[in-house]
């Protein structure tokens, strides 16, 4: 199975189990887990944004 396909299922199911739960912190939490889901497929797919590729200046020192 494709990994990008995978993530996006996850971040899917992740998503429709946010839903379902009555306590806001867990509803936070599986939201949380969808976005990180969906970032890291677009990584994949895209390869490392910009902001990611290059170090701040402090670093490159």
């Amino acid at each position: 199975m494709d990994i990008v396909v995978y993530l996006r299922e996850q971040a899917t199911r992740f998503r429709e189990l946010s839903q379902f739960s009555q306590d806001p912190n867990i509803r936070r939490q599986l939201a949380a887990l969808a976005r990180q889901c969906e970032d890291l497929a677009l990584e994949i797919e895209d390869g490392p944004s910009y902001k990611t590729r290059t170090k701040p200046l402090s670093e490159s020192r």
